[in-house]
Order: C-alpha cells, then sequence, then structure tokens
C-alpha cells in the first residue's frame, strides 16, 4: 500500500472511530505522510545504530573481513534467517520466528523511550503491540543488513517506493503466521508491548482478580432460617462479626 493511500485510509478510519464528521484535504494528507516519514527514518536510523553489533559486521578495508560481511549479508537474508531470535544451520533448525532480540531494542527506542512515549500513552493501539509494526521493524532491519552487501558499509536511504514490496511481504508472512497461530504471535506482541513498558520506566497495573462467586442456594436458605429463629429481627449479640473460620 502506497503512503497516500495509507493515509486516505488513515484518515478515514479515524474520523470513524471518533465519529469526527471531516473529510479529508490535500494539507491533512500531507501532514499524515510526513509523520509516516519521520517515523520510518526513525526506525531505521536506530536499525542502523544497532545491525552492526547485533549481527556481527565490522568496518574494515582488510579483504577477509569484507568477505566475511558478504557472507554474513547472504546468511541473515537468504530466508530471511534474521527476523528468527536463535539461528541455526538452517531454517530448519531456527527458532524463534519474528522474535529476534533486535525487534525488541528497536521497538524500546522509537516507541517506549518514556512514559510520554506512543507506546505508553497509546496503550489502546500498542497493546499488544501490532504486527504492522513489527513489519515495519523487520523491513528497517532489512535495509539495514543490506547496507553491509558490498561488503562495507554504504548508506541505503529507507524509502517506500524502495521497500514497499518488503514490508507487504513481511506483513503478509505475520498475517499467515497469525492466522495459523493466533496464540503465538499474540505472546510474542504482548512481550514487545509489556518490556517496552518496562523499558519506558512504566509499571503496568495489574488486572483485578475476579473472586469466584462462593454463595449458593444453600447458604442464603440458611440465613433465611436463621434469622426466622431470632425471630425475624437482626441481630444484636456483643459477639457479631467476630471471627471462626480456620485461616487454614
Amino acid at each position: 500500500m502506497d503512503e497516500l493511500r495509507w493515509a486516505k485510509d488513515a484518515w478515514t478510519h479515524a474520523r470513524c472511530e471518533l465519529d469526527v464528521d471531516l473529510q479529508h484535504n490535500s494539507e491533512l494528507i500531507k501532514l499524515i505522510t510526513s509523520y509516516t516519514a519521520n517515523l520510518r527514518g526513525e526506525v531505521k536510523t536506530v536499525a542502523r545504530d544497532k545491525v552492526a553489533d547485533i549481527y556481527g559486521f565490522e568496518v574494515s578495508a582488510k579483504p577477509a573481513v569484507i568477505d566475511h560481511n558478504r557472507s554474513r549479508v547472504n546468511m541473515l537474508r537468504t530466508g530471511d534467517t534474521f527476523v528468527w531470535r536463535k539461528r541455526g544451520k538452517d531454517l530448519a533448525s531456527c527458532q524463534g520466528l519474528y522474535e529476534a532480540k533486535i525487534f525488541q531494542t528497536i521497538a524500546n527506542k522509537v516507541y517506549f523511550k518514556g512514559p510520554t512515549d506512543d507506546g505508553v500513552a497509546l496503550r489502546g493501539s500498542y497493546e499488544p503491540f501490532p504486527i504492522v509494526g513489527i513489519a515495519l521493524i523487520a523491513t528497517a532491519v532489512q535495509c539495514a543488513i543490506d547496507e553491509w552487501a558490498k561488503g562495507t558499509h554504504t548508506k541505503i536511504t529507507f524509502t517506500d517506493s524502495a521497500y514497499s514490496a518488503e514490508y507487504t511481504r513481511h506483513l503478509r508472512n505475520l498475517e499467515r503466521y497469525n492466522k495459523k497461530s493466533p496464540e503465538v504471535v499474540n505472546s510474542i506482541c504482548t512481550r514487545l508491548f509489556e518490556d517496552g513498558c518496562v523499558a519506558a520506566g512504566v509499571k503496568l497495573s495489574k488486572a483485578i482478580e475476579v473472586v469466584p462467586d462462593i454463595m449458593g442456594d444453600d447458604i442464603f436458605a440458611r440465613a433465611a432460617a436463621d434469622f426466622e429463629a431470632r425471630g425475624g429481627r437482626v441481630s444484636d449479640c456483643e459477639d457479631e462479626d467476630e471471627d471462626e473460620m480456620d485461616d487454614n
């Protein structure tokens, strides 16, 4: 999906969600697309900063190092090995699809920089972390890896025209994965959000534990019989409210 179409769809979705009768115009669409460009640039910048250390690229003029970098790119890009948490000798031995540690690192730096950052402030949209966000991060990492394809580092501009097809591919893979194993993908997305909040210095409030209803009809019947036995009067005994139940 190109940015223009995405921006129009995003505006339509927001308008319906907020029940605001305001049609988009060229200025609003330009504002939205400028934000996507800024976000894309921020994600790519963080990816570029982290890829060399995490995936083992080195800056050197030595032929052996250059060959090593080329080999690393080939290995990481073949079958998208870089998206796995634990890379094996082949795809069959890889573990943790779309769980690469760099994904969390980038999410923390982009969406969870602090308590007021988007990932926390817009909790309704980021809990669990959206798969479109994972797709964007994966595409940015791919672009950062591609910068080492010649064996030395060469900057590549992370544009929509150059990488939209790759983004769509990652997104489709994630959607198919989610359809096949929704509980797994949900756990991945939830973990990204929860660990992101920790990185942002935010303590998540736990859901209130619901105590199951333990009173049955027999209890109500016994209470009514007791009330009648006391002559239909509310108890005024001095020892009321005392605990006689065994805590063990």
